[in-house]
């Protein structure tokens, strides 16, 4: 029960952030080892702030319990999925190779068709994710480099319209950010 504590966040009960790094490196050696990749999405909720301020702290919190579980629901038991901080979660792909944008791209999809709770005036509300990837070792040296790039395309995704995937690229600011399948 303790250690459940201790690695688990309280709401969702996904992993918590200390839970993460850890698991990140432990994956980052594994991947070097084993010579597969290992790829990082990182998740953040589209203007969540607006959300909490109109709905209250405990809708809030409804929300994000359900977004956590709804991402849980789209990877494989292999992967890890973590609550990185207030709105944002990243989700660690070993293996995972092209799939990974599938994965990121499924579970905007997902979000972005799932209603939450509202209040007497909106009793559903509609909310969307925007998402970055990055893959050790082509994108990244190490832990550390690999959640600098995702978060890097996590901004461009934010920046360049929000409610969508972007691929860390050493060009990322000029490529086209619509995902196509």
């Amino acid at each position: 029960m303790l250690e459940r504590l201790s690695v688990n966040d309280r709401l969702t009960t996904l992993y918590n952030y200390s839970y993460f790094v850890d698991r990140l490196r432990e994956e980052i050696k594994r991947a070097e080892r084993h010579r597969y990749p290992l790829s990082l999405i990182m998740l953040d909720i589209d203007h969540f702030k607006e959300f909490n301020d109109t709905f209250g702290h405990l809708k809030g919190n409804l929300f994000l319990t359900k977004l956590a579980k709804s991402i849980k629901q789209q990877v494989r038991e292999i992967d890890t999925v973590a609550r990185y901080g207030g709105e944002e979660f990243a989700v660690l792909l070993p293996s995972a190779g092209d799939e990974a944008i599938k994965v990121a791209e499924r579970i905007r999809k997902v979000v972005e068709e799932m209603e939450f709770e509202g209040d007497a005036l909106q009793p559903k509300v509609k909310k969307t994710i925007s998402a970055g990837l990055a893959t050790y070792p082509s994108d990244a040296t190490d832990d550390t480099d690999l959640v600098v790039k995702a978060d890097e395309a996590l901004y461009w995704a934010k920046e360049s319209g929000r409610n969508k995937v972007c691929v860390y690229s050493r060009d990322i600011r000029s490529q086209d950010t619509e995902f196509s399948s």
